[in-house]
């Protein structure tokens, strides 16, 4: 071995004799361009251009798109890079609540509240009074008293009226003596037990531990706290308060004209504060609009997504709309630039890619059909991948290994690991993803093409899908480790699930399933492909196979 290298270096050493250093130089460097010529014909530039274009069209046509993805990590967090409004309509919906909640809804105050229920009652014990003086038998003037009584809609019986007039004969007291108690604004209305005003029973189940708004007359609308004391109360404790008032001011009468006072004006009770429910869903509606814009209102470089924190739909809704306005802003020039770069590094990658190829595997670019509809595969995989992010589905790449691995299965370990770097470059380009999770898709993707096309049975390319899971969750794990998050996340906020899924869990289950779909779909991809694996290949050698038992038999 060792003479036969001599042998070779001195044969290469004496080609070069009469030749200048500079011409040597000049000599190596057209070799390469005609190798790197031969390489990249127009045609195959043609064609990387045109996958690219392919891969870029969910980006240019598709919706508004980010190149996020629900339950992605970050390592640095992402500013706003303009002044921008978005609405999140989980978040809307919560806040809407909770101000509905506490929002101090209107009521005004029915300035003839008193008139209407209490004047009527003066009015009858006036009559009353004429009727006691006219010295008529007891009972005409009963009768004379419950017909006014029915006329002036004042709901009083037989035996109150009687009572009445029972009262008025007995003292002979002069009119005014009843004043107070007929009409009590000021002794009974003015004290501060119903100063406040009187809510429905409904209204004051509805509002107790609220505060409301009361509207007196043109004045400013009262703050005032329902189920406190001095505010509002609820109609049905006004009789026992009346009661109470009646005990204590107006001693000086006797208990059953007391009772029989009181019993008439409890009939005519009625809420003196009235809900003004189109004025406080105006008011309400205004208010929530109002914080749900100011809420929404981010300035110019707030960080709108902190770092090591997974990504939320309500996340990837904000994210996509200071993208819109900042797109908006400036122009179509800003994004043509951006998927004109991401378009130029991927077709760079390629370029190498089919470089790689000829230096290595120069066999496969003989079946360029091949090859090319590998590639169609992995467009079709990535704009899967698109439709799930624009859904806010929490995307695996783990799809993008397996389509590396359908190479590495028809081609062998070394195209498949050379797709690999490729695939995994542009995931990294197109989705943003984060270098943990690139790592650990690209060892991941080797195992499982180094593994695969050795295979002579189907269980085996589960087995290389399992292998290329627990390397996806080692190098998840470590990853997580070596920069510093591993102990970031609290399982006992956000869940064991999530945790298990943060540090790879998810993509090991992703690669044990991709296995399974891979060994079903793998005759579909061979038809496809214009291919045979060494799976189908062993299949077609059985003996016990019809067509060779056949052929066996007719020999």
């Amino acid at each position: 071995m060792t003479s036969h290298r001599h042998k070779n270096k001195n044969a290469v050493s004496k080609s070069w004799k009469g030749f200048s250093p500079e011409d040597r130089k000049t000599h190596k460097v057209s070799r390469v361009r005609l190798h790197i010529g031969k390489t990249l014909t127009p045609r195959r530039l043609l064609v990387i251009a045109g996958l690219v274009l392919l891969t870029l069209l969910p980006i240019i046509f598709g919706p508004k798109l980010v190149p996020y993805r629900l339950g992605q990590q970050l390592r640095h967090p992402i500013r706003a890079r303009v002044d921008f409004t978005w609405e999140n309509k989980e978040e809307s919906e919560r806040l809407s609540k909770r101000i509905e909640a506490t929002f101090p809804r209107y009521y005004r105050e029915d300035h003839n509240w008193s008139a209407e229920v209490f004047d009527p009652v003066y009015d009858l014990l006036e009559k009353a009074y004429e009727l006691a003086a006219t010295n008529e038998p007891m009972e005409e003037t009963v009768a004379s008293l419950e017909a006014y009584a029915k006329e002036n809609q004042v709901n009083a019986s037989p035996e109150e009226c009687r009572e009445l007039i029972r009262e008025m004969m007995a003292k002979g007291r002069r009119l005014n003596f009843y004043w107070d108690i007929a009409v009590p604004r000021k002794k009974i209305l003015n004290s501060p037990s119903f100063s406040a005003g009187v809510l429905s029973a409904e209204n004051y189940k509805r509002e107790r531990g609220r505060t409301i708004r009361i509207l007196r007359g043109d004045l400013e609308a009262l703050s005032s706290q329902v189920g406190i004391d001095n505010a509002p109360i609820n109609i049905e404790q006004m009789p026992r308060l009346l009661e109470i008032n009646f005990e204590q001011e107006y001693g000086r009468f006797s208990e059953p004209f007391r009772e029989t006072v009181l019993e008439i004006i409890n009939r005519r009770l009625k809420p003196s504060l009235l809900p003004e429910d189109e004025l406080s869903q105006r008011e309400l509606e205004t208010t929530i609009k109002t914080q749900i814009e100011t809420a929404g209102k981010v300035g110019k470089g707030t960080i709108i997504m902190p770092a090591n924190q997974p990504i939320s739909s309500a996340d990837l809704v904000r994210i996509r709309k200071e993208t819109e306005v900042f797109e908006a802003q400036s122009g179509s020039l800003g994004t043509s630039i951006h998927l004109l770069g991401m378009g130029l590094l991927i077709c760079i990658a390629t370029a190498g890619y089919l470089l790689y190829l000829v230096r290595f595997e120069k066999e496969v670019l003989r079946r360029e059909r091949r090859l090319l509809h590998v590639f169609i595969l992995a467009v079709v995989v990535f704009w899967i991948l698109k439709a799930g992010m624009v859904a806010g589905l929490r995307v695996n790449l783990t799809p993008i290994g397996l389509v590396a691995g359908v190479a590495a299965i028809i081609f062998g370990a070394r195209v498949g690991v050379g797709t690999t770097s490729l695939l995994c470059f542009s995931s990294f380009i197109l989705t943003d993803a984060d270098v943990g999770e690139i790592i650990a898709l690209l060892g991941s993707s080797w195992i499982f093409c180094c593994l695969a096309p050795g295979v002579r049975t189907r269980s085996g390319i589960l087995r290389a899908g399992f292998y290329a899971g627990l390397v996806s969750l080692l190098a998840t794990f470590l990853w997580r480790s070596a920069s510093g998050t591993l102990l970031s996340f609290s399982p006992a906020e956000r869940g064991w699930l999530d945790f298990l899924l943060w540090i790879g869990f998810y993509d090991t289950a992703a690669w044990i399933l991709g296995g399974i779909v891979l060994t079903v779909a793998l005759p579909l991809l061979e038809r496809f492909l214009g291919a045979s694996t060494n799976v189908t290949l062993l299949e077609l050698s059985d003996q016990e196979h019809p067509l060779l038992r056949k052929l066996v038999l007719e020999a």
